[in-house]
């Protein structure tokens, strides 16, 4: 399991710090656990969809990011789904078995955070003043046999919306 923690200029530049982390981060790499981003924008707001391999690197475990904003509200947040594939011709929110969409509520300005993953996961946690924002993005480990639940895909955030200030 890699782990970081660092200081982030802003909601975007967090972005490309999580996305950084999950592509390079020795530890992920050395364990083949590292993810791949299928989808990156930065040109106006940020636009990432990626894939992680699982554990033993025979899984697909895809997770799309956006960044929203509105500045006269002075809300900067991210919206946050999950995919069980990808198709480079559809949109952000219509890829396959695209989920409903979770948010984390931040700001722009700079923000702590703290990132834990592994190929199946990863984990979120940014300090917004004194209010901390969390997401969970992956697999998890069900209760059931694999016939029960057989894409335990769990996509959560902290947040209360798209449009809401932290």
């Amino acid at each position: 399991m890699a782990w970081e923690t660092g200081t982030a200029t802003d909601y975007k530049d967090l972005l490309s710090k999580l996305i950084t982390f999950l592509t390079t981060d020795t530890a992920l790499v050395a364990s083949g656990e590292n993810w791949t981003v299928d989808r990156a924008d930065t040109t106006d707001d940020y636009e990432y969809i990626m894939h992680g391999p699982g554990l033993a690197g025979q899984d697909a475990v895809y997770v799309g990011i956006r960044t929203m904003e509105d500045l006269d509200s002075d809300w900067f947040n991210w919206g946050i789904r999950g995919y069980i594939g990808y198709d480079a011709g559809l949109a952000f929110d219509l890829q396959p078995g695209n989920s409903q969409e979770r948010y984390m509520n931040l700001w722009d300005a700079a923000i702590p955070y703290w990132f834990i993953a592994n190929g199946r996961r990863f984990m979120i946690a940014a300090r917004v003043s004194t209010v901390y924002e969390t997401a969970y993005c992956g697999l998890m480990l069900p209760y059931t046999d694999p016939g029960q639940f057989p894409y335990p895909h769990v996509i959560g955030g902290s947040g209360g919306g798209a449009d809401m200030r932290w």
